[in-house]
């Protein structure tokens, strides 16, 4: 990964931050959930931001159908605008890239992940990592 100056990973943790409190408050209960995947007894983090369909955003309202799109996905886009949300709203909230501040998708990825880590490592993923909380990048 590039350099990444410790303001703009300040910058990326706030909106972070600001995008699970809004999720909280917005997204299906269980949200988190909808971020991970095990294989091999393994957590593994799904979430792809540069993917309309595989974002933070879209993961967490995979379940609501209501929100897919013509052809069955729930996207980054459907999400807006269901919810009224800008593209500066978007970047604010941590879903979406924001070159102009040196928020790339690599940053992204990884801030959700390592933010998002606490959440898996309470999860029991079988009986020979039984709460060692292991987690890897799909």
């Amino acid at each position: 990964m590039a350099y990444v100056t410790d303001a703009v990973r300040e910058l990326t943790q706030n909106r972070i931050r600001a995008g699970v409190a809004w999720l909280d408050e917005n997204a299906p209960l269980l949200w988190r959930r909808n971020m991970y995947g095990i294989r091999n007894y393994r957590a593994i983090f799904r979430a792809k931001n540069q993917l309309n369909d595989a974002g933070v955003l879209a993961l967490a309202f995979e379940s609501r159908e209501d929100l897919a799109n013509s052809i069955g996905y729930v996207t980054r886009t459907s999400i807006a605008g269901e919810f009224d949300l800008s593209t500066q709203t978007l970047k604010n909230l941590g879903f979406k890239i924001d070159k102009d501040c040196g928020v790339t998708t690599t940053l992204l990825n990884e801030e959700w992940r390592e933010y998002l880590r606490a959440d898996v490592e309470s999860i029991s993923l079988g009986p020979e990592n039984h709460h060692q909380g292991k987690t890897e990048n799909a």
